[in-house]
């Protein structure tokens, strides 16, 4: 069983407003106890996601499914310390097994400071 400390149990409800459309979405986050490194599950409507943690709470892949898509899976590989943290400078996605993105971060800037120039209209 799940440490009391380690234990989510936690109701949510947001509303998504974007012109005309309103809905209200009612779902939950859980604690899932695998027996393994903690695993926490988000169910709401038409979407279900299960974030795969280590023992110090860091994402290690995320599963997700919506509506009739097939699953999605990201996994987040090659943790490199930046700025005291240890940052994924790899994030695979699979969907249905496929890998559909491979994406590899060089370098990872935290706060970088910003001109108006870095804008453009």
């Amino acid at each position: 069983m799940l440490a009391t400390s380690s234990d989510l149990w936690l109701s949510f409800r947001w509303a998504a407003r974007s012109g005309q459309m309103s809905r209200d979405v009612i779902g939950t986050v859980s604690a899932v106890d695998t027996g393994a490194p903690p695993v926490l599950d988000v169910a709401a409507r038409d979407f279900f996601s299960r974030l795969y943690l280590n023992s110090r709470f860091v994402p290690l892949r995320v599963d997700y499914e919506a509506g009739e898509q097939a699953a999605v899976s990201m996994v987040f590989d090659d943790r490199r310390p930046v700025e005291g943290l240890l940052w994924p400078h790899r994030i695979t996605t699979k969907r249905g097994g496929e890998t559909i993105d491979d994406l590899f971060l060089d370098e990872i800037v935290v706060n970088p400071p910003l001109t108006g120039d870095d804008f453009v209209r």
